[in-house]
């Protein structure tokens, strides 16, 4: 397979049996073949924006799908019709799908590619006309691979950061309440489960260990966990305090809410609360250590 090797593949859904359905019962499917219509009315815009109706047509020996340029070339208009006294089709002005594909290389073939991409059968084609009906797709190899392996490593980045709080047991808690995990379970039990939310989840892993937004977020668990802080479902607020820390339009629902007074705490306005709130946690957090010695 070249560089400019293209690949369509059929629209038509395997688990139903793919060359047996017929889309329409005056034409079937047969021998594993499917027959795709090589003409179609296609819009694109003008240099100045405006769009245009063009018809466009296949063939093969010709190096414009346009009609129009075709027929300045001197094809019939009325070529491949079949009409008496009309130049008949020839027989490479086809395009097949075998066994639910075909492959194209766009080098020999930019025209067969070019019809491919435009035309409205083409499911993959955001320009289409939705009142058609799609038969092949577009299989963008290339792509399919960048997005698999982009996300591969996005796994590796989140099992590494996993990986990087063994032994830090004060790090390790601190991603626990950020994941809302029992903090009571064993170093090997937390790591265990932050993994495995590291290959169903990496970018919450990503997001919770090494963001900036981390530190806030933590927080703000921390301060609900010690009872510093309280969401009453329409603001945040100190215990017992007449004012709020953060109040909002109406009921929220809890995740809502914690996104949301996270973000502010991050902005200019929410800086002092978040400055307050990080001393709380520290006087907070040296009574408990205070008391366990």
């Amino acid at each position: 397979m070249t560089a400019s090797t293209m690949i369509f593949d059929t629209a038509i859904n395997p688990e139903t049996s793919p060359y047996s359905l017929q889309r329409d019962p005056t034409k079937k499917i047969i021998d594993n073949i499917e027959f795709i219509p090589v003409t179609d009315t296609i819009f694109e815009k003008d240099e100045a924006g405006k769009r245009i109706m063009k018809k466009i047509r296949y063939m093969a020996e010709h190096n414009s799908i346009y009609v129009e340029d075709q027929i300045k070339s001197g094809v019939s208009p009325k070529y491949g019709m079949g009409l008496s006294g009309e130049e008949k089709k020839s027989r490479s002005d086809v395009i097949i799908l075998e066994r639910g594909k075909i492959t194209v290389d766009g080098e020999m073939k930019p025209n067969l590619v070019e019809y491919l991409q435009k035309c409205n059968f083409n499911g993959s084609n955001p320009n289409r006309d939705p009142k058609k009906t799609v038969l092949f797709y577009y299989n963008d190899v290339k792509e399919k691979a960048k997005k698999e392996y982009s996300k591969y490593k996005l796994v590796d980045r989140a099992r590494s950061l996993v990986a990087s709080l063994e032994g830090n047991t004060r790090k390790l808690i601190d991603v626990a309440m950020s994941l809302h995990l029992d903090t009571n379970m064993t170093e090997d039990q937390l790591l265990l489960s932050m993994r495995n939310k590291a290959e169903s989840d990496p970018e919450l892993i990503i997001g919770i260990i090494s963001e900036d937004k981390a530190e806030i977020d933590l927080i703000v668990h921390k301060c609900l966990e010690y009872g510093i802080i309280e969401f009453t479902g329409f603001a945040y607020r100190y215990p017992n305090a007449k004012e709020n820390i953060k109040g909002f339009s109406g009921k929220q629902k809890p995740e809502i809410a914690f996104k949301s007074f996270v973000k502010w705490l991050g902005e200019d306005e929410g800086q002092g609360d978040l400055a307050t709130l990080r001393k709380l946690i520290d006087r907070h957090e040296k009574k408990l250590a205070e008391k366990a010695a």
